[in-house]
């Protein structure tokens, strides 16, 4: 009876960290231009193209802990999924939310630990987190992305001018149209990097790790240090107009064309 009663009072006491969800539907006027950025602690987030007037949050969030507080003029808004102050370590987050932009938008994305996905943007993107996957698909002008851990899936267009990520530990997959004169820098500590370039993209590629390897479709064989287990590759194609430097600590670098 002890046992039973002790497990009843365990259960009452978890009852309010095991909210329910609760929808929300917030829209605000927008410029085609606007600053939009993002921040919350974990969950889901997919930003798409949508009215090129406003900016919409859809979805849902913790009913009990979670509010989406949105802040800002047209011309510069901030959404952020806010936490009451001594919010208890187990609560489980919620927040799944779908955002709606124009497409021009310079958007920027704060997180913890999250799922993130961007869709159909030309304007600039940058992202930091901690943990979680990442898919950015469109033709933005500037991509940057910061995480330590997940993986990151980039598939750019030709009028993106300017990629960089920085990344701990995982994967990273870049792809897509690249603009002639731009600029690709991938780095990671722990992780394999796989770069996929058009026909016909002119660049001067600088490829460097310590103790993994180096696979490419094209250009010279990659270079071993003579006392050290590092190897590089550093060529020209094409026109050379654009640079690409990919540098990892460990893992397999992988150069192809799509």
């Amino acid at each position: 009876m002890k046992k039973i009663t002790l497990i009843a009072a365990l259960l009452l006491m978890a009852l309010p960290l095991l909210a329910g969800t609760k929808t929300v539907d917030i829209t605000r006027d927008a410029t085609a231009d606007a600053d939009v950025s993002i921040e919350l602690i974990s969950g889901t987030i997919r930003v798409v193209v949508g009215s090129n007037s406003e900016v919409r949050i859809r979805g849902t969030v913790n009913d009990r802990w979670e509010t989406v507080e949105v802040d800002g003029d047209d011309d510069d808004i901030s959404i952020e999924v806010d936490l009451p102050s001594g919010t208890h370590n187990n609560v489980r987050l919620e927040a799944d939310l779908e955002i709606s932009v124009p497409a021009g938008v310079e958007l920027s994305i704060e997180t913890v630990s999250s799922e993130i996905w961007v869709e159909g943007l030309t304007g600039s993107v940058s992202v930091e987190t901690v943990s979680g996957d990442i898919d950015i698909d469109g033709n933005m002008e500037e991509i940057l992305v910061e995480s330590v851990s997940g993986s990151i899936d980039i598939r750019g267009g030709k009028s993106t001018d300017t990629i960089e990520v920085e990344l701990v530990s995982g994967t990273v997959e870049v792809s897509g149209g690249f603009n002639n004169g731009g600029d690709y820098s991938i780095g990671a500590v722990s992780g394999n990097i796989t770069l996929r370039v058009p026909a016909g993209f002119g660049a001067e590629y600088e490829i460097e790790t310590f103790s993994g390897s180096i696979k490419s479709d094209f250009g010279p064989t990659p270079k071993r240090a003579e006392y050290l287990p590092s190897k590089s590759l550093s060529f020209t194609e094409g026109n050379g107009s654009a640079d690409v430097e990919i540098e990892t600590f460990s893992g397999t670098i992988r150069l192809q064309k799509s």
